[in-house]
């Protein structure tokens, strides 16, 4: 009973972080006049990256879009470039939800862009068909050693891509932020960014889907009514079971902390479960 109800906290933590994360990449843009060409919208804002879904608002007295980018960092593009602009002949603001869960969104991205993991790092939105990732990376390596090229993955629209980039060092990955934002390559105007999060934590939090099964859905009698000899027994079980745990994290996490930088300030780590009950990877930040 103690484990499953432990895979259900984690199961939920892990729905948690994944709804923070979708409100990260989610964006309103209006309002817009009651006969606007929604296609033209949309063509407008997937320049900023890829979109997982668009949709009008029916709750609002003018009309307003929904977009849910597949990572924060189009977000970010998007507010700071439709903002105050006029999209479809209308003048609209581009904002994010607003719940208690984003009221510290823009201290949370503040923060994101001075993390020391992320400053070698760039991502590339803008991408389209008639651009391969053979050319971007020729293109981009001009400005130094790329170490990775990872793709975002996108459920709509196989024509565009976005993706991150991982230089050598920082110095490599400003000056191509700065020389290729906003250029043209082969019909695609990039939109070249820092990186605001890690590109595996995407990856992540699109894997496993967290099923809840209620405890008293389990075969364990509940605890109170097993006799105490059972329940020493189980519990001297589950102690070891802890300590062998405990015992090999902390090997892999000694190893880790010996491959740091010495400007690392803490480390995150998310246990992962897969059992009957739910399915969930574990997560690595520092």
């Amino acid at each position: 009973e103690s484990d499953l109800h432990m895979e259900v906290n984690v199961g939920r933590l892990h729905e948690k972080m994944k709804q923070m994360l979708s409100e990260m990449c989610m964006v309103y843009a209006g309002p817009f006049c009651k006969d606007f060409c929604l296609k033209s919208v949309k063509r407008a804002f997937r320049r900023c990256g890829s979109i997982s879904s668009f949709s009008i608002t029916s709750e609002t007295y003018q009309p307003y879009v929904r977009i849910q980018y597949e990572v924060p960092e189009s977000a970010l593009v998007a507010v700071e470039t439709f903002n105050g602009s006029i999209v479809a002949e209308c003048l609209i603001k581009v904002q994010r939800p607003m719940s208690e869960k984003s009221l510290d969104c823009d201290t949370i991205l503040k923060k994101l862009e001075r993390d020391v993991t992320n400053q070698a790092v760039i991502y590339v939105a803008g991408i389209r068909q008639s651009l391969s990732m053979e050319d971007l990376t020729a293109k981009f390596s001009k400005f130094g050693h790329i170490e990775a090229v990872i793709s975002v993955v996108n459920k709509t629209n196989a024509k565009n891509k976005d993706c991150f980039i991982k230089y050598g060092n920082p110095e490599s990955a400003l000056k191509a932020q700065a020389t290729m934002n906003g250029t043209e390559m082969k019909k695609s105007k990039l939109n070249v960014q820092r990186a605001l999060t890690p590109y595996h934590l995407q990856t992540w939090a699109a894997q496993g889907s967290y099923v809840a099964v209620s405890p008293s859905g389990a075969d364990t009698l509940p605890l109170s009514s097993q006799s105490s000899e059972s329940r020493t027994e189980r519990l001297s079980q589950c102690e070891q079971v802890v300590k062998n745990v405990i015992r090999t994290l902390d090997r892999r996490v000694g190893r880790l902390v010996r491959g740091m930088s010495n400007d690392t300030l803490c480390i995150i780590l998310l246990p992962g479960i897969n059992s009957d009950h739910c399915s969930v990877p574990g997560l690595c930040l520092f």
